[in-house]
């Protein structure tokens, strides 16, 4: 370890005092050549003297040039050396600048790292207790909001309305809760005070076969006008009035696609149109005045099973993405399903159309049930299409009614039907089994240019009505059913051969 530490002062040494020992050499041989000379000249005549004296001033004068020489170059080393030194030491003074100068950036990047977190740290404490009281704040809104809509003055409850919507619009993570409470208000029955037996306005005897009619709900004209305003705050913030593949912003007032339950509410003059639900639940609602929902889509499941609208109800060209249900419910005034989309089954069950209905175009992606609805006016579903099937069982059509140009994809069930006015199957086209078994027709019962896909697949044992004309596709009959009034629609087995041959032909 010494030898090796001593290795670099070694060659140090050497490179300054090295020379000296060659130097050191030649003076030494260069004295004794002169000693001997004068030594051997002593004794000798004056012309040896003369040449040893020559030879002796040679010597020192080359000892002297050697001499200098090596003065020289002693200087030129040392010279160098110190250069070396110096640039040695210039780079030492260097790379310790550079590394108190790299020191001092991590040291100043250190209290900078420090001093950002510690700002980051005290702008979160700083933000977390602004939320905390914007929070609260918002809490305390809410709360006291919800608690007016309790108050017995009109004016109050619809300010606690607003407030609430300004609240929602402010905060996006109370729009929820805001909507819960809207709908809830108008989820709420009528006070006591304003429910009365629709029996004790007319004064007739009872009788055994009265039936008792059901309580009516008399609204005060104030509160109408509150829960007008909870209707209208609701659609607000649903409607999206962009198309589907449009790049326009979102809307400022549209909340996005949510969840509502209006079951069992009173609305009244409801307009959502081009709103957009989740799932929506109107169950048992009541439409008092118009219902409009054109253009709405429904991105859930859509109940109204058990719902009354009471004026004209409009469902123009709405989606239904999931299930639609409308089992049970009541249309007192026109209704209009022009060109509706069912995407999930359609159930009409047992639903009462007292006006027109309207169902051109419409499309039935799955299977449609109309079973033992009744439409009290015309209807019509000229052009419209079922993707499955379609039941129309024991349903019961008072005016006219019209399926032409309508396809039937999937199986037509029409049995036990009631045609009362008359009927156009014009043009439609039964790619399935199609069932007439036991309906009556006691209008004109029209098929002209109807197309039976499977005729060996359709049963038209209908009844119809003497009176009227009946205009039948190729190879159906109306004949008649053991001597009994009217006419049964038979498809005549005589055509089967001929038909088999077409279809073999493919023409």
């Amino acid at each position: 370890m010494d030898s090796g530490g001593n290795e670099p002062a070694k060659r140090s040494w050497w490179r300054r005092w090295g020379w000296t020992i060659p130097v050191g050499l030649a003076l030494i041989t260069g004295a004794l050549s002169m000693i001997d000379l004068l030594w051997t000249a002593a004794g000798a005549d004056r012309t040896r003297q003369m040449d040893a004296a020559q030879k002796t001033f040679t010597i020192v004068v080359g000892l002297g040039g050697a001499v200098t020489l090596a003065v020289l170059i002693h200087r030129q080393v040392v010279t160098a050396a110190e250069h070396k030194r110096q640039l040695e030491d210039q780079a030492k003074r260097f790379e310790v600048a550079e590394h108190n100068r790299l020191d001092a950036e991590r040291r100043f990047e250190h209290a900078e790292r420090v001093a950002a977190e510690n700002l980051a740290h005290a702008r979160a404490v700083a933000a977390a207790t602004q939320a905390d009281a914007i929070q609260k704040r918002a809490q305390e809104l809410f709360v006291k909001a919800v608690d007016q809509l309790g108050h017995d003055k009109a004016a109050v409850r619809v300010g606690a309305l607003h407030a609430l919507d300004d609240l929602g619009q402010e905060h996006p993570k109370r729009r929820r809760a805001v909507m819960d409470v809207w709908c809830a208000y108008l989820r709420m029955p009528p006070p006591p005070d304003d429910v009365k037996e629709t029996s004790k306005r007319k004064e007739k005897p009872k009788t055994a076969k009265t039936e008792a009619k059901p309580a009516v709900a008399v609204w005060p004209a104030e509160e109408l006008q509150v829960r007008a305003t909870a209707q209208r705050l609701i659609a607000d913030h649903l409607r999206d009035p962009r198309e589907p593949d449009s790049e326009e912003p979102e809307p400022e007032r549209f909340w996005g696609v949510m969840d509502i339950d209006l079951s069992g509410a009173h609305l009244h003059d409801s307009e959502f149109l081009y709103c957009r639900f989740g799932t929506a639940l109107f169950s048992g609602a009541e439409f008092a005045g118009v219902a409009w929902f054109g253009k709405a889509e429904f991105a859930g499941g859509a109940r109204f099973s058990e719902a009354r609208f009471g004026g004209g109800t409009r469902f123009e060209m709405v989606k239904f993405t999931s299930h639609a249900k409308f089992d049970g419910v009541e249309f007192v005034g026109d209704t209009r399903f022009t060109r509706a989309k069912f995407a999930g089954d359609a159930e009409f069950g047992e639903t009462k159309f007292a006006g027109d209905a309207e169902f051109g175009e419409a499309e039935f992606a799955w299977t449609a049930w109309f079973s033992g609805a009744e439409f009290a006016g015309s209807v019509w579903f000229t052009k419209a299409r079922f993707g499955r099937g379609a039941w129309f069982t024991r349903a019961k059509f008072a005016g006219g009614t019209g399926f032409s140009e309508t396809e039937f994809a999937g199986g037509a069930e029409f049995g036990e039907a009631e045609f009362t006015g008359s009927v156009w199957f014009t043009r439609a086209k039964f790619a399935e089994d199609a069932g007439f078994n036991k309906a009556e027709f006691a209008g004109a019962a029209i098929f002209g240019g109807a197309e039976f896909a499977a005729p060996h697949k359709v049963n038209l044992a209908g009844r119809f009505h003497l009176a009227f004309v009946h205009l039948l596709p190729p190879g159906w009959r109306a004949a008649p059913r053991d001597g009994k009034p009217g006419r049964v629609l038979e498809w005549d087995l005589a055509f089967l051969p001929a038909l088999l041959a077409s279809e073999a032909d493919g023409s």
